[in-house]
């Protein structure tokens, strides 16, 4: 009850003041221009940075040293990785050795890798069959999604000839192990509509990092604020016509307003890049992956 009494007591010219007053001095600091047009620029560079990468590295063929011990995967491997870049040209070169060769070769193989002229040496032990295990050299260890590719193709080469050994067609087993598409149905109100999971995850985890960095940056926001004042001797002057209700409310509702000025920004640059995107239709937003 006090504090309904204390809100229709509050004069609203002067919080009107305080308001712009915050406005003004927030919106016109070099820190909130450098977040606003940088913010945008850093989300669009962690979102599609590594997609765009990835679009790039297909455009290039990509050269592996494959150490063959078992003597029975070299012509599976020829199937397995035989797909070709826009061009035509083949997207792996692969160059099969032994061990021996190997271990003659290892100090040059190694400074290929180095020198990027290399992309990987895959050591494929006798064992392959029993232990599932098997050598990835590189110079980077973070191309996950190289890795994750290289990792299902040779698993793929390793079960068709395991196949093979037991007398089984892997054609066969290919045709028969078609995967199972699920297409996600929302019932609400009485009607039914397609839904996307990725969809759906996506726009929570967007307005979750929202709600998480409007209550950091903001809330901190406020208590510098309010410090600010404590330490400045124009809460002074401040005081002596207003209470401290009504400069805390007017901080609260401009530091607010500030904060949706700047969503609203870039709220508008992601719809004019959504209408881009959409339109030009780039070739590295295929390799986008939502997954919830």
């Amino acid at each position: 009850m006090k504090f309904l009494l204390t809100l229709l007591e509050v004069n609203m010219g002067k919080i009107k003041t305080i308001v712009k007053k915050e406005i003004k001095l927030k919106v016109m600091t070099k820190g909130f221009l450098i977040g606003t047009l940088l913010g945008p620029i850093i989300i669009l560079l962690f979102s599609f940075g590594p997609a765009f990468f990835i679009a790039l590295s297909e455009k290039k063929p990509v050269n592996l040293v494959v150490v063959e011990n078992t003597g029975r995967l070299q012509s599976e491997f020829q199937k397995v990785f035989s797909d070709t870049l826009e061009n035509g040209m083949p997207r792996f070169r692969i160059t099969f050795m032994d061990s021996l060769t190997f271990q003659q070769k290892q100090n040059e193989l190694f400074d290929q890798l180095e020198k990027g002229k290399l992309k990987a040496v895959v050591v494929i032990p006798s064992t392959i069959f029993s232990s599932g295990k098997a050598i990835y050299y590189s110079k980077s260890a973070s191309d996950i999604d190289f890795i994750s590719n290289l990792k299902e193709r040779l698993s793929n080469v390793v079960n068709r000839e395991k196949m093979r050994q037991a007398g089984v067609d892997p054609l066969l087993v290919e045709r028969l192990s078609t995967p199972v598409k699920l297409e996600t149905r929302k019932v609400q109100k009485g009607s039914v509509q397609k839904s996307n999971v990725g969809q759906v995850w996506a726009m929570a985890f967007v307005f979750t990092m929202m709600l998480y960095m409007t209550s950091i940056f903001y809330g901190n926001a406020v208590m510098r604020g309010v410090l600010e004042e404590k330490t400045s001797r124009i809460v002074e002057i401040l005081l002596s016509s207003i209470n401290a209700f009504q400069l805390m409310l007017g901080k609260i509702i401009g530091i607010g307003l500030v904060g949706l000025i700047q969503y609203l920004f870039w709220g508008l640059m992601g719809i004019v890049g959504f209408v881009l995107v959409s339109v030009s239709k780039p070739e590295f937003v295929k390799y986008l992956q939502v997954q919830p």
